[in-house]
């Protein structure tokens, strides 16, 4: 009785699963722009956020659009700028050290399975003083439709570096994205 009970709740399941319509936010077609506000700035991130601690200020800016080729797959590119300035106090002096700038690009693949689970992998760079660090990333979230063209998606992030000039470029960060479904 009892395998027969859990074989009939993984059918419901399933056919729950499988039989969600598409919402037209994410259908063949369609076109997506987004950013995302992160609490520390990731390295990699095409979206906003500012760091201050100990005289280091560290900020980004940039945005990521998409176009779904099929039925929740989404083709992304995304750009962004970000500076780090470091300020010091030594004998009432402000020293500024390191003042850098660095511009960020990415492109990837964005599926959301069950229409809000979205799951990202990129590649990208950072480009900073004719330096390249190139950079592996993965994302997943979860889309909260607030209307059918506006989504807010909550995620985790991990990047990875590829190269030397990635050198500890291999962290966790956490966002709140924000996107527009046309």
């Amino acid at each position: 009785m009892k395998r027969i009970f859990l074989m009939a709740l993984t059918c419901l399941g399933m056919q729950a699963l499988f039989a969600q319509e598409t919402p037209s936010a994410v259908s063949k077609g369609k076109w997506m722009i987004e950013t995302n506000l992160s609490p520390l700035t990731g390295l990699s991130t095409s979206g906003f956020s500012f760091y201050s601690n100990n005289g280091a200020k560290v900020w980004s800016a940039g945005g990521e659009a998409g176009y779904f080729v099929q039925d929740r797959l989404a083709i992304k590119v995304g750009l962004g700028f970000s500076g780090q300035k470091y300020t010091f106090d030594i004998d009432g002096q402000n020293i500024e050290l390191n003042a850098t700038h660095s511009f960020i690009y990415k492109g990837g693949l964005k599926y959301y399975i069950i229409n809000q689970l979205p799951v990202q992998v990129d590649l990208g760079g950072i480009n900073s003083g004719g330096e390249n660090a190139f950079i592996f990333g993965g994302q997943l979230g979860y889309a909260l439709f607030v209307k059918e063209n506006i989504a807010i998606e909550p995620a985790v992030r991990y990047d990875h570096g590829l190269n030397d000039n990635a050198d500890g470029i291999n962290a966790f960060s956490a966002r709140i994205g924000f996107s527009l479904h046309f």
